[in-house]
């Protein structure tokens, strides 16, 4: 079925960044979007205008292997939906136990896996060892919670797991 643009249209105002400074200076575009719990975020207002079936939105990442100056290639978001086609493994979800702000999950356990590889799936299980991180769910999801940021390229932890995450790392 042939899609118009108008099917999916609204008002929706974006911020633009017209200046930049320090990492985002020499770093290459990599499409970050912030998205939070907000009544006032693209998918939340899609969805209430009847533009699409559920307010939802996904984000697929992936460790591109070549950089080029135009930037890379590491993920795609859809929305109102998942895009099945695009898995090579299946697909893991999280609950947002936050109301608004934040999207925050709980988070029970963290384990790494030594030899990484491109995937939630290992390139060679014969090679690799599954460590988890011993620190407490109670621990873990003190304070703010454990925040899913689609808005940056970092990864926070709570304090409290630093010192055993950088033995096992």
């Amino acid at each position: 079925r042939y899609i118009n643009h108008h099917d999916f249209s609204i008002p929706f105002m974006f911020g633009c960044q017209i200046s930049e400074t320090g990492l985002f200076v020499t770093q290459l575009a990599d499409g970050i979007m912030g998205m939070s719990a907000h009544e006032a975020t693209l998918p939340k207002k899609l969805h209430e205008a009847g533009k699409i079936k559920r307010n939802l939105f996904a984000l697929c990442f992936r460790n591109s292997l070549t950089v080029e100056k135009e930037g890379i290639n590491a993920g795609l978001m859809t929305i109102g939906g998942v895009d099945g086609r695009l898995h090579s493994t299946p697909m893991v979800y999280a609950r947002n136990v936050a109301r608004s702000g934040w999207y925050t999950i709980y988070c029970t356990n963290v384990y790494l896996r030594t030899n990484g590889g491109q995937g939630a799936a290992s390139d060679d299980p014969s090679r690799q060892h599954i460590m988890k991180i011993p620190v407490s769910a109670e621990e873990m999801n003190s304070g703010k919670g454990v925040i899913v940021d689609s808005g940056t390229t970092d990864t926070y932890l709570h304090k409290s797991i630093a010192g055993v995450f950088g033995e096992a790392w």
